[in-house]
């Protein structure tokens, strides 16, 4: 999947194996090492996690993402802001890609539940 090619291109360094892909060697202006991302998504030691709710904070040099699950806070995630803001435009750039390709937007849980309410 797209998606975790440029998910993954911002968790990995310049001196760290990293996906081999057009578009990251491109962002990353030189080669990448090439790793096999079915068998990183397959191995039983590397971490898997689903969240369906998140927290996110600052102080005054870096950030956080707490992540949940059923509202149970299940991995904390810290980081500079220039990778906080880095993750934020992955992400954005996804949810774009996604609501072009599939022409409607994708609801934030935060319009879910006002129109939920709306219909109470």
């Amino acid at each position: 999947s797209p998606c975790y090619f440029i998910i993954l291109h911002y968790y990995c360094c310049r001196n760290v194996n990293a996906i081999s892909h057009p578009y990251i060697s491109k962002m990353m202006e030189e080669p990448m090492s090439p790793i096999n991302l079915n068998e990183l998504l397959s191995n039983p030691h590397f971490p898997k996690y689903y969240m369906n709710g998140f927290v996110v904070g600052n102080g005054n040099s870096d950030g956080f993402l707490l992540v949940q699950t059923n509202s149970i806070p299940t991995t904390m995630i810290n980081m500079s802001f220039t990778t906080m803001k880095t993750l934020a435009k992955s992400l954005n750039d996804i949810i774009s890609a996604i609501e072009e390709g599939v022409q409607t937007e994708v609801p934030t849980t935060a319009e879910i539940d006002s129109l939920i309410r709306s219909k109470q």
